[in-house]
């Protein structure tokens, strides 16, 4: 079906094509009016406008037949028939045959690039001959058919080839057949460099040359036509030359032509060129006509001509990229350094065809550039040769660094004639490129004269910076690996002397690994440094506690250094703030490694000996005075200063290198290593033995003590123990009065707390952190007195509160931080341990408390864990369910409890599944609580009412624990069921008096039993609308009746809500007329509509509006809205779903917020309002919307009046 609509669509084209462009061929008067429209037609037809027309009466006119026909006898006799043939030509382009028909053959339009559809251009063809014979009446015509022709031919020859010379030599024919023996010239122009070059030049003899002729546009008249952009034909050569002020230009021996017609090849915008033709000989003239064919020749050539220049243009492009791209392979293939500059000199004189180039290196030790290689013999004479960097173009491009093109280079202000006159060679066009390396540039290539005698043009310089990019990176590359060879042997040897300082540095470590007693491995690695690093002298320095708890920095170990000398050294001491402040950027080598230049840093001091004030003789730059320092700082992970590393007195006198230096830090980090490792040890085995001592009290506090005052006693006796206290106490909060602590315990000497301690314990209160004072000016005087020089206090830090303080005191310092850490355990094992005990003895009473209440309640109660299993079943419960067994099930799971529960009333577990759901929604927080009734059955049915509520727990953590209450509700149920039924048998024995009561009274109304007077009327009347209103009120109680037992029919459509509104609207509308009331209606646009029983929902609208008038004053407004709801609009407890949102708002005085629930049940009435109704509109309503599944709900919000909000589900 697809392919005959495109069928169909192109036969359809092809009916519109024929009937646009026969017309235009049918009113062509003349050869090239029809060949433009012809033309014309083809590009739109077949997507190419060349074609031949073989006109068989201008046969004496055509010398040759285009088409070389390969025609078989029988091809020839049906083209003499006139029929329409595919046929191939000796160059094997297929062409489709046209008959021409007009009465009679007249001849074939051949086609070339023969397609299927061509047979449908027959119409045209036709028409073509009709259009033929018409022009070819006339002889001026046939003239026009033979130029064409001959314009076609030779249009023709020029498709044929895409070179330069081939479509020069087809011009060149194409001007004999035209004009006869012609002298021709093609001259292209190069607007970068303003010159004109012979492309080809052909003699009215035959002959032709390609001369290497170039000139400007100041010389001959080509100048001229670029210039003008038009054609030029004189017989006067030399005097039109003068009138433009050019240079006479002399192709053939300095002899002017006599006649010269020259035409801009143009393409476009751009002038290509220029086509000229000159005779020598007298008899020959040119005309006007002349120049009108040869200016049509240019134009049909100048095309061909951009498409060989581009075609010749990106072979020279490919070829080169080819060759860049071997340069590339061959030049970083190899590493030899002497090798590459051949190779790249000759790929440049391959790519750029030159007749001499060289390249040059720049020598960075003179600042001079050297000849590493030459393209020719005469210019190798200058190998080696050096010439400064200010000298000559290859200098001035060094200097810039940017590449150079100097044509006519002896103009160039800059160009250098000493190389010219050395090797005898002239420079007449010059290229220069530098070669830029990561450092700068390393050199120069330089080439000088194109062979073919063109100057030098931005693409060449483009290519030749290329091959520059791929120099540099050979030369490179050949320099780095003669620098890298030469390195790496020198490095093995240093790497050998390394490795041996390496295997000494790794049994030092291993011995500092290995060692118990770290000050017995310290003097061998002192010798190791010294060995190691090539001085003389080492000392190693540790930071050391004083009594006092003071830090300071001691030499405890050296080498090289005599042992009466070192011990007084080991006398002086300094502190750690001392060498912290040396610890200056300006005196910075490694990560921790530092030295003081005595020299540049003056009296800068590490340790203050008196030998390092010895004045000594200057000394030349780098070398080693004998007070310098170098020393490596020792520092744990954590940053702190653990001591120092320090070397003296070079063994070869200079200052530290490098690889000094990175020596000496090899061995800091070692030796911090240990330092560190050694105290970890010391602090892990005071740390295991207050773990175990902290263990010890634990498991005392639990298995031992009944009571807070023990615990007390025996943590406090553990912690002065263990950390060696002067004595220690317990204050504790007052649980009435937290402001007061009293004194618990005391051990020690005994004391008296005084204001101060009081004072700190409420600081430490405060925080709930510790208290630490190890300066003895700021303890309490009573500590003081008593010997105290340090304080910790502690919070007693229980699961729920802090208890209050524990102060021990200490004769010297404070404990370490891992003794800090433990006390605080201590704390908080025994503070937990009291609090535990405390809250047993509440849970204990608690427990006993609760037993009573659920003994004595009427309701059933049942407890249940957060994993919701049995905890407590009470008495009144266990009567509820039935059994005496229950007390078995405590601890079990409450599926267990419900399982048992059906099976002792006979029932399914479905009757129990709603309070199963519950359980596991509460217990999960998915509901605040539920409630719901159980029928228990026998033989008077027992109903009971249950409620699951959380339990709430301080953490509120969920799942949480449940409770559930059981209520007999089988008396509130049996009278409710009673007040139903009496209800119902009421309305029903009502409705039928009340119904000929009204009947009776309408027929008095309208006087069906005689004529009544206007007071009985009026009686009779008001009788009337009172029976109304009361059998309202009969059926409303009836259909609310029906909706609490699910028997009102209810058929939900598809509804518009603002239709539904205006409805009730319009019955309403006297009524509000007459209490001056209006109705404002705001129902979004875009609310969709509901799915309703559209008579329930009018009643629920109009109960809603007529309570809205009922409570609404004179003059005020009642706003009715409706939209789509979105979920967070909704009560949490609502049914999920798509719902509208429908409001009624009075202008009453609202309804108060302990009678929101209760208007909707029966009956029901707000007395503050004073006004009378039924209490039975709202209970309708609320019925009538969860029928529908939606919820009727009193908005609580600020507004004037009361707001009814109700759900109603979407269609």
């Amino acid at each position: 079906m697809c392919m005959q609509s495109q069928k169909q669509a192109f036969e359809d084209s092809s009916a519109h094509f024929l009937r646009e462009w026969l017309p235009r061929l049918a009113t062509a008067t003349s050869i090239n009016g029809l060949h433009t429209n012809l033309s014309a037609a083809l590009r739109q037809f077949r997507h190419n406008p060349h074609y031949h027309l073989i006109w068989l009466d201008l046969a004496e006119t055509q010398p040759e037949i285009p088409l070389e026909l390969m025609l078989s006898s029988n091809q020839q006799e049906q083209l003499e028939q006139g029929a329409i043939l595919t046929i191939t030509t000796a160059d094997a382009t297929q062409w489709t045959m046209l008959p021409l028909l007009h009465i009679t053959l007249r001849g074939w339009l051949a086609l070339p690039e023969a397609t299927q559809n061509d047979q449908l251009l027959l119409p045209l063809a036709l028409q073509t001959a009709a259009s033929m014979c018409t022009i070819t009446n006339n002889q001026q015509l046939v003239a026009e058919l033979r130029e064409l022709t001959q314009f076609n031919l030779i249009s023709q020859r020029l498709n044929s080839s895409l070179e330069l010379g081939p479509l020069i030599e087809a011009v060149y024919r194409g001007i004999q057949q035209m004009f006869g023996p012609q002298n021709l010239f093609v001259s292209l122009y190069d607007p970068e460099s303003q010159l004109f070059q012979v492309a080809a030049h052909f003699y009215a003899d035959g002959r032709s040359t390609t001369p290497n002729s170039q000139w400007t546009v100041a010389h001959g008249l080509t100048g001229v036509i670029i210039r003008r952009n038009e054609p030029i034909i004189t017989d006067r050569y030399l005097e039109t030359c003068a009138q433009y002020h050019v240079t006479p230009l002399f192709i053939d021996d300095d002899i002017p032509p006599l006649f010269w017609a020259g035409v801009p090849l143009r393409f476009g915008e751009r002038v290509l060129g220029t086509l000229v033709i000159y005779t020598l000989e007298p008899e020959v003239r040119y005309n006007a006509d002349t120049l009108r064919k040869l200016e049509m020749l240019a134009h049909r050539a100048a095309d061909n001509f951009e498409q060989a220049r581009l075609y010749e243009r990106t072979t020279r492009q490919a070829r080169q990229l080819e060759l860049l791209n071997e340069l590339g392979r061959t030049i970083t293939s190899t590493l030899d350094f002497e090798a590459v500059p051949s190779l790249i000199m000759g790929r440049v004189q391959e790519l750029l065809n030159v007749e001499e180039g060289s390249l040059l290196l720049l020598d960075e030790a003179t600042n001079e550039l050297v000849f590493r290689y030459s393209l020719s013999p005469v210019g190798q004479q200058l190998l080696g040769n050096r010439i400064p960097s200010n000298v000559g173009i290859a200098g001035l491009v060094l200097r810039t660094g940017e590449s150079l093109i100097a044509n006519r280079a002896g103009d160039h202000p800059a160009f250098y004639t000493g190389i010219d006159m050395l090797v005898g060679h002239e420079t007449r066009d010059l290229l220069c490129v530098p070669l830029l390396g990561a450092g700068g540039v390393k050199g120069v290539i330089e080439i000088l004269n194109h062979r073919n005698g063109l100057p030098f043009t931005a693409a060449d310089r483009a290519l030749l910076e290329a091959v520059a990019d791929q120099a540099v990176i050979a030369i490179e590359n050949s320099n780095l690996y003669t620098q890298t060879d030469q390195a790496l042997t020198r490095r093995i040897s240093e790497l050998d002397q390394r490795n041996k300082q390496f295997q000494e540095i790794v049994q030092i470590g291993n011995a500092l690994k290995a060692a118990s007693n770290l000050g017995s491995v310290l003097p061998a690695l002192a010798e190791a440094v010294q060995s190691a690093t090539g001085f003389n002298q080492v000392t190693i320095s540790l930071v050391q506690t004083t009594p006092g708890h003071k830090a300071i920095i001691k030499r405890v170990v050296s080498a090289g250094i005599d042992r009466q000398i070192f011990e007084a050294q080991a006398s002086i001491t300094i502190e750690p703030e001392r060498v912290e402040a040396l610890l200056k950027p300006q005196y910075r080598r490694g990560e921790s490694t530092y030295y003081i230049d005595h020299r540049r840093n003056g009296d800068a001091r590490l340790w203050p000996d008196p030998s390092n004030g010895v004045d000594v003789p200057e000394l030349r730059t780098g070398m080693w005075h004998p007070n310098d320092s170098l020393f490596a700082v020792l520092r744990s992970t954590s940053g702190d200063l653990l001591g120092l590393l320090t070397v003296y007195a070079p063994k070869n006198g200079l200052q530290p290198t490098t690889d000094q230096i990175q020596m000496l830090e090899i061995f800091a980090t070692q030796l911090a290593v240990a330092l560190e490792n050694n105290r970890l040890y010391e602090r892990q085995r005071q740390t295991v033995e207050g773990l175990t001592a902290l263990s010890a009290l634990g498991m005392a506090i639990n298995s031992t003590f009944s009571n807070a005052q023990s615990i007390w006693q025996f943590t406090v006796g553990g912690m002065v123990d263990w950390t060696g206290a002067l004595g220690a106490g317990v204050l504790l909060s007052d649980p009435n009065d937290p402001t007061t602590l009293q004194p618990i315990v005391g051990l020690g000497i005994e004391h008296t707390p005084d204001e101060a301690i009081i004072q700190f314990a409420h600081k430490v209160l405060e925080r709930d952190k510790p208290l630490l004072l190890g300066d003895r000016s700021k303890l309490p005087s009573v500590l003081r007195d008593l010997g105290g020089q340090a304080l910790v206090m502690l919070p007693l830090l229980a699961t729920h509160q802090t208890l209050g303080v524990i102060y021990l005191w200490y004769p010297e310092t404070l404990p370490n931080r891992e003794a800090q850490d433990l006390l605080s355990l201590f704390v908080g094992q025994a503070a937990v341990a009291v609090e535990t005990r405390r809250l047993a003895e509440e849970v204990s009473n608690g427990r006993d408390r609760l037993a009573s209440i659920l003994a004595s309640t009427e309701e059933g109660i049942i407890l249940l864990s957060a994993d919701l299993r049995v905890v407590e079943v009470n008495a009144a419960a266990q009567t509820m369910i039935g059994s005496n067994e229950v007390a078995e099930l405590l601890g079990e799971p409450v599926d267990l409890l419900l399982t048992h529960w059906c099976a002792q009333w006979n029932k399914s577990e479905e009757a129990w599944s709603e309070l199963t759901l519950a359980i596991y929604k509460v217990s999960r927080g998915r509901l605040a609580e539920a409630r719901g009734q159980l029928e228990l059955g026998g033989l008077r049915s027992q109903w009971l009412e249950w409620t699951t509520l959380p339990v709430q727990s301080a953490a509120n953590q969920s799942p949480h624990p449940i409770i559930i209450v059981l209520r007999d509700i089988t008396t509130e149920i049996e009278a409710e069921n009673l007040r139903h039924d009496l209800t119902y048998m009421m309305i029903h024995d009502l409705r039928g008096p009340l119904s000929s009561v009204m009947t009776s009274l309408d027929m008095l109304a309208k006087k069906m039993v005689g004529d009544l007077s206007e007071g009985q009327d009026k009686i009779v009347k008001i009788a009337l609308r009172s029976s109304a209103r009361l059998l309202d009120m009969v059926n409303l109680l009836m259909d609310i009746s029906k909706l609490e037992a699910g028997q009102m029919p209810i058929t939900p459509i598809t509804v518009a809500v603002d239709d539904v509104v205006r409805s009730v609207m319009q019955n309403y509308e006297p009524l509000l007329n007459e209490r001056k009331v209006h109705v404002a209606l705001n129902i979004a646009e875009n609310t969709p509509k509901a799915s309703v029983d559209i008579q329930t929902l009018e009643r629920v609208v109009q109960n809603l509006l007529d309570n809205a008038i009922k409570f609404s004053p004179a003059l005020s407004t009642i706003t009715i809205s409706a939209n789509k709801v979105q979920a967070n609009q909704l009560p949490s407890d609502h049914p999920t779903g798509q719902w509208i949102l429908l409001g009624v708002r009075d202008a009453g005085p609202g309804i108060p917020a302990q009678y929101r629930e209760r208007v909707f049940e029966k009956f029901a009435q707000v007395k503050q309002t004073g006004i009378k109704g039924t209490g039975l509109g709202l209970t309708y309503c609320r019925l009538a919307v969860e029928t529908h599944g939606g919820r009727i709900w009193v908005a609580n919000d600020d507004g004037p009046g009361a707001l009814f909000l109700l759900t109603i589900p979407i269609a």
